[in-house]
């Protein structure tokens, strides 16, 4: 196993090794509105031992052992049900980190091979984070291509929002296990509105209306969506239909504090967009019940440079494995109508 040649390599890596996964997670975290609202309500990252599958109660009904009595009557103690395990398999994402013996060359010198080191390892953090927020903000399941969404027995990749959240209210999550057709609670909620542009969003209050209904068909009590996660243009055309005051309120100043930019929405529910959102669509998330999932072994874990046996080059590689899980289907929606 070979390490970069210089000492000021080795020493720079020996550091750096254990701080880089940590570094991508956080940066990761900080800058992308899904992950960071999970992290809030602790979801993010919950470690499992080890095993081939995530086993997540999720609430799919009501419970029967709840109710009105008298004073002589008997309570009800059936078995308390409308809980039911969701399935989730973990898959895999990696990053890899390379030094080539020629470039080292041609940067000789410690302080531009230092140089070249840095900007390798941040490329691996920015590819990593954008790479991994492609799969969390589709539709990740049937990328293998042979699978329909009707099919719900495989789970062949990573899933994201619209395999958990999907278009059509009665389509199963891939793999869970769980159906949506009998379990009627265990459906999200969906506004398919349609909405031609920009300009159609801001005409009557057009906009308006189809974000309340959405909010309003995740809102169960106090329980209310905490994130809408959108593309750029309809984040464009929501902060356009507000008023002065709406736009500028910061819900008292909380959000400054926030990792990425966002408007306020009834009080606590930021607005932002994802770059890697799918066209079209607005999620409303109770992220309280959304979970993302690593193996404690493949936790965004480093590994040592290895010299390749069939070129001029080192690799370190960064491995992860886990899951997003959603726990409360029924808390979160997603609208779909928009064709800009």
């Amino acid at each position: 196993m070979a390490k970069p040649a210089s000492v000021a390599l080795r020493a720079l890596w020996a550091t750096t090794k254990e701080k880089i996964s940590q570094n991508i997670k956080n940066s990761l975290i900080q800058n992308n509105g899904l992950l960071y609202e999970i992290k809030e309500k602790g979801g993010l990252l919950e470690v499992e031992s080890g095993g081939r599958e995530f086993n997540e109660p999720a609430i799919v009904g009501d419970s029967a052992a709840v109710g009105g009595i008298t004073r002589s009557q008997t309570l009800n103690v059936d078995d308390q049900e409308g809980i039911d395990a969701f399935l989730y398999t973990p898959r895999i994402f990696y990053g890899t980190t390379h030094l080539f013996t020629t470039d080292l060359a041609m940067n000789a010198g410690e302080g531009r091979a230092l140089s070249l080191l840095k900007a390798r390892i941040e490329q691996t953090k920015e590819s990593v984070n954008n790479g991994l927020d492609v799969y969390l903000c589709g539709r990740n399941n049937d990328a293998a291509g042979a699978h329909t969404d009707a099919e719900s027995g495989t789970q062949v990749g990573w899933l994201g929002l619209q395999n958990i959240i999907p278009d059509t209210a009665t389509q199963d999550i891939p793999g869970t296990g769980v159906s949506k057709t009998t379990y009627t609670k265990a459906r999200s909620a969906v506004v398919t509105t349609a909405c031609a542009s920009n300009a159609a969003w801001n005409t009557a209050n057009a906009g308006r209306a189809i974000v309340q209904a959405l909010y309003n068909g995740c809102r169960h009590g106090a329980n209310a969506p905490n994130l809408l996660l959108t593309t750029r243009t309809i984040w464009d055309a929501f902060q356009i239909s507000l008023q002065a005051n709406e736009r500028f309120s910061n819900a008292g100043g909380q959000d400054a504090k926030v990792g990425y930019p966002a408007l306020t929405y009834m009080a606590n529910c930021r607005v932002t967009w994802g770059d890697n959102v799918l066209a079209g669509h607005m999620y409303a998330l109770n992220t309280k019940f959304l979970k993302f999932k690593v193996l404690a072994e493949a936790n965004w874990n480093m590994g040592d440079f290895i010299e390749c046996y069939d070129a001029f080059r080192e690799v370190a590689k960064l491995l992860i494995m886990g899951q997003l899980q959603i726990s409360g289907p029924k808390f979160c929606g997603v609208y779909t109508g928009a064709a800009f």
